[in-house]
Protein backbone atom coordinates (compact mmCIF):
# COMPACT_ATOMS: atom_id res chain seq x y z
CA UNK A 1 0.00 0.00 0.00
CA UNK A 2 1.46 3.46 -0.82
CA UNK A 3 -0.26 6.70 0.03
CA UNK A 4 0.64 10.13 -1.53
CA UNK A 5 -0.73 13.70 -1.05
CA UNK A 6 0.34 17.17 -2.00
CA UNK A 7 -0.57 20.58 -0.56
CA UNK A 8 0.28 24.25 -1.98
CA UNK A 9 0.16 27.35 -0.30
CA UNK A 10 1.77 30.55 -1.64
CA UNK A 11 1.95 34.35 -0.49
CA UNK A 12 3.36 37.69 -2.36
CA UNK A 13 5.41 37.21 -4.64
CA UNK A 14 9.32 38.19 -3.22
CA UNK A 15 14.98 36.67 -5.58
CA UNK A 16 17.35 34.91 -7.36
CA UNK A 17 17.46 30.97 -7.61
CA UNK A 18 21.41 29.61 -6.34
CA UNK A 19 22.60 26.70 -8.45
CA UNK A 20 22.11 23.19 -6.14
CA UNK A 21 23.10 19.93 -6.53
CA UNK A 22 21.35 17.51 -9.21
CA UNK A 23 22.21 19.59 -12.84
CA UNK A 24 21.32 17.44 -14.93
CA UNK A 25 23.90 14.76 -16.23
CA UNK A 26 24.99 12.19 -13.79
CA UNK A 27 22.84 9.96 -12.42
CA UNK A 28 21.61 10.44 -8.59
CA UNK A 29 23.80 8.12 -6.42
CA UNK A 30 21.95 6.05 -4.04
CA UNK A 31 18.33 6.10 -5.87
CA UNK A 32 18.01 2.65 -5.44
CA UNK A 33 19.16 2.78 -1.83
CA UNK A 34 16.53 1.34 0.56
CA UNK A 35 15.44 3.23 3.17
CA UNK A 36 16.73 2.75 6.93
CA UNK A 37 18.17 4.06 10.07
CA UNK A 38 21.51 4.39 8.70
CA UNK A 39 20.73 5.30 5.07
CA UNK A 40 18.30 8.67 6.45
CA UNK A 41 20.94 11.20 5.10
CA UNK A 42 21.84 9.60 1.97
CA UNK A 43 18.08 9.07 0.64
CA UNK A 44 17.21 12.41 2.01
CA UNK A 45 20.37 13.43 -0.11
CA UNK A 46 19.26 11.29 -3.42
CA UNK A 47 15.40 12.66 -3.56
CA UNK A 48 17.22 16.33 -3.54
CA UNK A 49 19.18 15.12 -6.00
CA UNK A 50 16.23 13.04 -8.18
CA UNK A 51 13.86 16.06 -7.62
CA UNK A 52 16.87 19.08 -9.51
CA UNK A 53 17.46 16.21 -12.11
CA UNK A 54 13.34 16.53 -13.16
CA UNK A 55 13.68 20.60 -12.84
CA UNK A 56 17.32 21.06 -15.08
CA UNK A 57 16.16 18.46 -17.37
CA UNK A 58 13.32 20.90 -18.18
CA UNK A 59 14.89 23.96 -17.91
CA UNK A 60 14.29 24.71 -14.46
CA UNK A 61 16.73 26.11 -12.03
CA UNK A 62 17.82 23.64 -9.40
CA UNK A 63 16.85 24.00 -5.62
CA UNK A 64 19.09 24.78 -2.98
CA UNK A 65 18.66 21.99 0.38
CA UNK A 66 17.99 23.73 2.99
CA UNK A 67 18.59 21.85 6.83
CA UNK A 68 15.55 23.70 8.27
CA UNK A 69 12.97 22.61 6.04
CA UNK A 70 14.34 19.35 6.48
CA UNK A 71 14.20 19.20 10.43
CA UNK A 72 10.70 20.54 10.23
CA UNK A 73 10.01 17.89 7.17
CA UNK A 74 12.07 14.90 9.27
CA UNK A 75 9.47 16.32 11.99
CA UNK A 76 6.56 15.90 9.97
CA UNK A 77 7.38 12.20 8.61
CA UNK A 78 7.66 10.95 12.05
CA UNK A 79 4.65 12.41 13.28
CA UNK A 80 2.96 10.62 11.01
CA UNK A 81 4.53 7.50 11.52
CA UNK A 82 4.23 7.94 15.61
CA UNK A 83 0.14 8.80 15.21
CA UNK A 84 -0.61 6.75 12.25
CA UNK A 85 -2.11 9.18 10.82
CA UNK A 86 -1.45 10.05 6.89
CA UNK A 87 -2.39 14.06 6.80
CA UNK A 88 -0.70 17.43 5.71
CA UNK A 89 -2.10 19.05 8.77
CA UNK A 90 -1.18 17.04 12.17
CA UNK A 91 -3.02 17.52 15.53
CA UNK A 92 -1.25 20.05 16.96
CA UNK A 93 1.10 20.55 14.34
CA UNK A 94 -0.59 22.13 11.97
CA UNK A 95 -0.52 22.55 7.99
CA UNK A 96 2.61 22.86 6.11
CA UNK A 97 3.03 26.59 6.28
CA UNK A 98 2.36 26.78 10.17
CA UNK A 99 4.95 24.27 10.59
CA UNK A 100 7.15 26.21 8.57
CA UNK A 101 6.27 29.68 10.49
CA UNK A 102 6.59 28.03 14.22
CA UNK A 103 10.39 26.90 12.88
CA UNK A 104 11.33 30.47 12.16
CA UNK A 105 10.85 29.90 8.59
CA UNK A 106 9.54 33.34 6.99
CA UNK A 107 7.94 32.33 4.06
CA UNK A 108 6.84 33.31 0.41
CA UNK A 109 6.02 30.08 -0.50
CA UNK A 110 5.28 26.86 0.91
CA UNK A 111 4.59 23.22 -1.09
CA UNK A 112 4.54 19.87 0.49
CA UNK A 113 4.59 16.60 -0.61
CA UNK A 114 4.16 13.40 1.74
CA UNK A 115 3.93 10.03 0.99
CA UNK A 116 4.50 6.64 2.57
CA UNK A 117 5.38 2.82 1.48
CA UNK A 118 8.13 3.44 -0.96
CA UNK A 119 11.21 1.90 -0.15
CA UNK A 120 13.66 3.62 -2.25
CA UNK A 121 14.23 7.30 -3.46
CA UNK A 122 13.64 6.45 -7.02
CA UNK A 123 9.93 4.33 -5.70
CA UNK A 124 8.68 7.05 -4.00
CA UNK A 125 10.06 10.34 -7.15
CA UNK A 126 8.14 7.72 -9.54
CA UNK A 127 4.92 8.06 -7.78
CA UNK A 128 5.27 12.18 -7.32
CA UNK A 129 5.65 12.25 -10.73
CA UNK A 130 3.11 10.29 -11.79
CA UNK A 131 0.85 12.07 -9.84
CA UNK A 132 -0.14 15.49 -10.96
CA UNK A 133 -0.48 17.47 -7.63
CA UNK A 134 2.86 16.17 -6.58
CA UNK A 135 4.75 16.76 -10.09
CA UNK A 136 3.88 20.38 -10.31
CA UNK A 137 4.98 21.13 -7.08
CA UNK A 138 8.48 19.51 -7.42
CA UNK A 139 8.19 21.32 -11.17
CA UNK A 140 6.79 24.89 -9.32
CA UNK A 141 9.08 27.94 -10.65
CA UNK A 142 8.21 29.60 -7.87
CA UNK A 143 10.48 27.61 -5.09
CA UNK A 144 13.87 27.96 -4.40
CA UNK A 145 15.00 25.76 -2.00
CA UNK A 146 14.14 22.25 -0.53
CA UNK A 147 14.10 20.04 2.88
CA UNK A 148 13.28 16.27 2.61
CA UNK A 149 12.42 14.48 5.15
CA UNK A 150 12.50 10.14 5.80
CA UNK A 151 10.98 8.22 8.36
CA UNK A 152 10.96 4.26 8.44
CA UNK A 153 7.34 3.29 8.91
CA UNK A 154 3.95 3.52 7.51
CA UNK A 155 1.66 6.46 7.68
CA UNK A 156 -1.51 4.46 8.96
CA UNK A 157 -2.94 1.42 10.74
CA UNK A 158 -2.22 -1.03 7.84
CA UNK A 159 1.44 -1.17 8.46
CA UNK A 160 3.86 -2.15 5.05
CA UNK A 161 6.99 -1.91 4.16
CA UNK A 162 8.96 1.11 3.31
CA UNK A 163 8.81 4.70 4.91
CA UNK A 164 7.66 7.72 4.98
CA UNK A 165 8.51 10.45 2.92
CA UNK A 166 7.72 14.58 3.56
CA UNK A 167 9.00 17.03 0.78
CA UNK A 168 8.63 20.51 1.98
CA UNK A 169 9.40 23.43 -0.52
CA UNK A 170 10.03 26.80 0.08
CA UNK A 171 11.01 30.40 -0.69
CA UNK A 172 11.80 32.83 2.01
CA UNK A 173 9.99 36.14 2.29
CA UNK A 174 13.06 37.76 1.36
CA UNK A 175 13.33 36.59 -2.06
CA UNK A 176 11.54 37.58 -5.25
CA UNK A 177 9.93 34.70 -7.06
CA UNK A 178 12.04 33.21 -10.22
CA UNK A 179 9.47 32.57 -12.08
CA UNK A 180 9.99 31.19 -15.15
CA UNK A 181 8.13 28.69 -17.89
CA UNK A 182 5.15 26.32 -16.12
CA UNK A 183 5.35 24.66 -19.06
CA UNK A 184 6.95 21.82 -17.15
CA UNK A 185 4.36 21.84 -14.29
CA UNK A 186 1.79 21.83 -17.24
CA UNK A 187 3.29 18.92 -18.35
CA UNK A 188 2.35 17.01 -15.30
CA UNK A 189 2.05 13.91 -14.70
CA UNK A 190 4.56 12.28 -16.51
CA UNK A 191 5.13 8.60 -16.95
CA UNK A 192 8.27 8.22 -14.53
CA UNK A 193 11.66 9.69 -13.55
CA UNK A 194 14.24 11.04 -15.91
CA UNK A 195 17.02 9.66 -13.39
CA UNK A 196 17.90 6.21 -15.53
CA UNK A 197 18.39 3.51 -12.92
CA UNK A 198 21.92 2.21 -13.00
CA UNK A 199 23.05 -0.82 -14.81
CA UNK A 200 22.59 -3.82 -13.42
CA UNK A 201 26.09 -5.78 -12.10
CA UNK A 202 27.46 -8.69 -13.81
CA UNK A 203 26.75 -11.98 -11.66
CA UNK A 204 29.28 -14.60 -10.63
CA UNK A 205 29.53 -17.51 -13.38
CA UNK A 206 27.94 -17.48 -16.70
CA UNK A 207 25.31 -14.88 -17.79
CA UNK A 208 24.54 -10.87 -16.43
CA UNK A 209 21.73 -9.99 -14.12
CA UNK A 210 18.66 -8.16 -16.02
CA UNK A 211 16.67 -7.05 -12.91
CA UNK A 212 14.18 -4.11 -13.37
CA UNK A 213 14.02 -0.94 -11.08
CA UNK A 214 11.52 -1.22 -8.22
CA UNK A 215 8.50 1.05 -9.35
CA UNK A 216 5.79 2.40 -7.52
CA UNK A 217 1.75 2.92 -8.11
CA UNK A 218 0.18 6.04 -6.76
CA UNK A 219 -2.96 5.15 -4.51
CA UNK A 220 -6.06 6.23 -5.69
CA UNK A 221 -6.80 8.68 -3.15
CA UNK A 222 -3.90 11.37 -3.83
CA UNK A 223 -5.21 14.74 -3.39
CA UNK A 224 -3.71 18.35 -4.37
CA UNK A 225 -4.93 21.57 -2.38
CA UNK A 226 -3.78 24.39 -4.30
CA UNK A 227 -4.35 27.40 -2.07
CA UNK A 228 -3.52 31.14 -2.68
CA UNK A 229 -3.53 32.84 0.62
CA UNK A 230 -3.23 36.76 1.45
CA UNK A 231 -0.88 38.39 3.41
CA UNK A 232 -1.91 37.40 7.35
CA UNK A 233 -2.63 40.08 9.56
CA UNK A 234 -3.64 40.04 13.24
CA UNK A 235 -7.46 41.70 13.92
CA UNK A 236 -8.99 42.53 17.28
CA UNK A 237 -6.23 42.35 19.52
CA UNK A 238 -7.15 43.87 22.53
CA UNK A 239 -5.41 44.38 26.25
CA UNK A 240 -7.26 44.36 29.48
CA UNK A 241 -5.41 45.51 32.30
CA UNK A 242 -5.86 44.10 36.12
CA UNK A 243 -3.21 46.19 38.15
CA UNK A 244 -0.06 44.72 37.12
CA UNK A 245 -1.75 42.07 34.88
CA UNK A 246 -2.44 42.27 30.95
CA UNK A 247 -4.83 40.38 29.28
CA UNK A 248 -4.13 40.39 25.31
CA UNK A 249 -6.25 38.15 23.29
CA UNK A 250 -6.58 38.84 19.18
CA UNK A 251 -6.77 36.72 16.38
CA UNK A 252 -4.57 36.10 12.88
CA UNK A 253 -6.10 36.09 9.78
CA UNK A 254 -6.61 33.81 7.46
CA UNK A 255 -6.75 31.81 10.78
CA UNK A 256 -3.95 29.34 11.05
CA UNK A 257 -2.84 26.60 13.80
CA UNK A 258 0.01 26.80 16.10
CA UNK A 259 1.68 30.10 14.94
CA UNK A 260 3.74 31.38 17.27
CA UNK A 261 2.53 34.90 18.32
CA UNK A 262 5.04 37.01 20.41
CA UNK A 263 3.44 39.78 22.71
CA UNK A 264 5.63 42.38 24.25
CA UNK A 265 4.76 45.12 26.47
CA UNK A 266 6.87 47.76 27.44
CA UNK A 267 6.77 49.77 30.93
CA UNK A 268 8.71 52.43 32.50
CA UNK A 269 12.30 50.97 31.26
CA UNK A 270 11.67 47.46 31.21
CA UNK A 271 9.80 44.82 28.33
CA UNK A 272 8.13 41.85 29.94
CA UNK A 273 7.65 39.67 26.51
CA UNK A 274 5.90 36.16 25.86
CA UNK A 275 5.22 34.07 22.95
CA UNK A 276 1.93 31.60 22.45
CA UNK A 277 0.76 29.53 19.70
CA UNK A 278 -2.80 30.58 17.70
CA UNK A 279 -5.17 27.91 18.82
CA UNK A 280 -8.05 26.53 16.26
CA UNK A 281 -9.24 29.42 14.33
CA UNK A 282 -6.08 31.54 14.82
CA UNK A 283 -6.97 32.95 18.07
CA UNK A 284 -4.57 33.42 20.82
CA UNK A 285 -4.39 34.46 24.42
CA UNK A 286 -2.17 35.61 26.69
CA UNK A 287 -1.72 36.97 30.54
CA UNK A 288 1.55 39.12 31.14
CA UNK A 289 2.78 40.60 34.53
CA UNK A 290 3.56 43.94 33.81
CA UNK A 291 6.50 45.86 35.97
CA UNK A 292 6.29 47.67 39.16
CA UNK A 293 6.06 50.99 38.07
CA UNK A 294 3.57 53.75 37.02
CA UNK A 295 2.83 55.57 33.56
CA UNK A 296 2.02 54.47 30.48
CA UNK A 297 3.27 51.64 28.44
CA UNK A 298 2.84 50.34 25.13
CA UNK A 299 2.26 47.32 23.57
CA UNK A 300 3.95 44.86 20.77
CA UNK A 301 2.22 41.78 18.93
CA UNK A 302 4.45 39.90 16.49
CA UNK A 303 3.21 36.74 14.15
CA UNK A 304 5.67 36.53 11.37
CA UNK A 305 5.47 39.90 9.02
CA UNK A 306 1.82 40.68 11.04
CA UNK A 307 2.25 43.26 13.60
CA UNK A 308 0.05 44.98 15.64
CA UNK A 309 0.85 47.89 18.50
CA UNK A 310 -0.65 49.97 20.74
CA UNK A 311 -0.74 52.04 24.08
CA UNK A 312 -1.48 50.82 27.60
CA UNK A 313 -3.73 52.71 29.60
Amino acid sequence: MRTLRATLLALVAAAALPAAAGAQGASCADADLAAGAATVARVEASVLCLTNRERTTRGLPALRQSSLLASVARAHSLFMVTAKLFDHEGIGDGDPAARATSAGYDWGTIAENIASGQATPREVMTSWMKSEGHCRNILSPTVVELGVGEVLGFAGTDFSNGATWTQLFGRPLSEQAPGGSTAPQQGCPYAGIVDAPAAAAPTTGTGTATGTPPTATPAPATTSKPVSAPARRLSGVTAVTRGRTVTVRGKLTPAATGVKVTVRVKKGKRTVAKTVRTKRGGTFSTTLVLPKGSGRGSIEVVAGSARASGRLR
